[in-house]
């Protein structure tokens, strides 16, 4: 597949708004499921007749693209209709935990084609444990893929691991490590982002404005502002895990050498006291058993506190409760939203606090529609 056309070097103003013309005509015959038009994108976007018809015409050559068939007449001859192939390439994900890697390969409408065995193990995973879930990954995919997802906790920037305290990798060259394995771009994305990418794509806030935050064997956090994903230069903003929340003389020492980390006092083996992290990586339980209260309301004060001083940062409203917690039930997430309720500002809305929808049944999500916005430009929110 020839996509030199669709995704243009940069190279001149002209280019870049041919681009970005591209991308419009491409989201809008993505979003529309099938009932997309040349009229209508031309409508939508301004355009040109003329424009949409050659811009439709490069992704049909492309391979992106195809007609439909006859949209319902409006008087006069039909349109015919567009929408995005999805027998011409496949997206693939992994996702990497402290003791486990997922992997799998799905479709430009983010269907599931195929998941691989979970590779699991009591040590922490290495680039040798991904190298051997990457070479089962590229065999499994049964048309070419468009790009690889690399969903893994810990600070990223340009392919590179710069710090990942649950992976125990610094600065570690991920991409050129794996590179040799892969026939197609890979794109590592930071779990707490890919967790909002997934919910956002599932259910935007009116706002466009989101806060996820990732509760696991970590905790993570990750902004979506304006519809897009708020990353920063590191991959790091939203990444609350490792702030400190306790001052106390007795504060317990995290994983990280600091004391009082957010992350060392609510990350589920430590709330949960739980004497194996493996569990949280577990899909085999269906839920946790609450710890005594005291415990709970502690943990959801701290969380409390956290998200509300990062909520008026960025003027974000909605929380999506992301990771291994919504295995905690209602209980939980009840307690801390009474605790936000109780912290918010003068003046501002109340947080509205819900667990991820997505977080079980679309675990790869987040990861493939990171490779569909770095490689196309589009995404599966609109």
């Amino acid at each position: 597949m020839n996509l030199g056309g669709v995704i243009p070097e940069r190279t001149s103003a002209q280019a870049r708004v041919r681009g970005g013309n591209r991308r419009d005509v491409l989201q809008l015959v993505h979003s529309g499921h099938g009932t997309a038009t040349r009229a209508g994108v031309a409508r939508a976007t301004g355009l040109t007749s003329a424009t949409v018809s050659s811009i439709v015409a490069e992704l049909v050559e492309a391979g992106l693209v195809e007609h439909a068939g006859r949209a319902d007449s409006t008087g006069g001859k039909p349109a015919t209709s567009l929408r995005v192939r999805t027998d011409a390439v496949v997206l693939g994900a992994m996702i990497v935990r402290r003791h486990s890697i997922r992997t799998a390969v799905l479709d430009l409408e983010g269907n599931l084609l195929t998941e691989l065995p979970r590779l699991q193990s009591a040590t922490v995973m290495t680039v040798d444990d991904m190298r051997a879930a990457l070479i089962g990954l590229v065999d499994a995919a049964e048309l070419p893929l468009l790009g690889i997802g690399i969903d893994l906790p810990g600070a990223l920037s340009d392919g590179v691991i710069i710090k990942s305290i649950q992976l125990q990798m610094h600065n570690v060259p991920l991409t050129e490590l794996l590179a040799d394995l892969a026939p197609c771009p890979l794109h590592l994305i930071n779990d707490a982002h890919a967790d909002a990418l997934r919910e956002y794509s599932l259910d935007p806030p009116d706002d466009e404005t989101l806060f996820s935050l990732s509760l696991g064997a970590g905790v993570g956090g990750a902004v979506i502002l304006g519809g897009a994903p708020h990353s920063g230069p590191r991959s790091l903003a939203g990444e609350i895990g490792h702030v400190r929340v306790d001052f106390s003389d007795d504060a317990p020492q995290c994983i990280c050498g600091r004391y009082g980390c957010l992350e060392r006092l609510v990350a589920l083996p430590r709330l949960l006291d739980l004497d194996d992290d493996r569990l949280v990586d577990s899909d085999n339980a269906s839920a946790f058993d609450l710890p005594d209260s005291a415990r709970t309301a502690r943990a959801s004060q701290l969380m409390a506190r956290a998200l509300i001083m990062v909520c008026a940062t960025v003027d974000a409203r909605t929380v999506v409760i992301n990771g291994a917690a919504p295995k905690l039930g209602p209980a939980f997430l009840s307690a801390l939203q009474t605790n936000c309720d109780a912290l918010s500002p003068i003046g501002t809305e109340p947080l509205k606090l819900r667990y991820a929808t997505g977080a079980v049944e679309l675990p790869f999500r987040g990861a493939a529609e990171h490779v569909l916005r770095q490689t196309l430009g589009i995404n599966w929110s609109h």
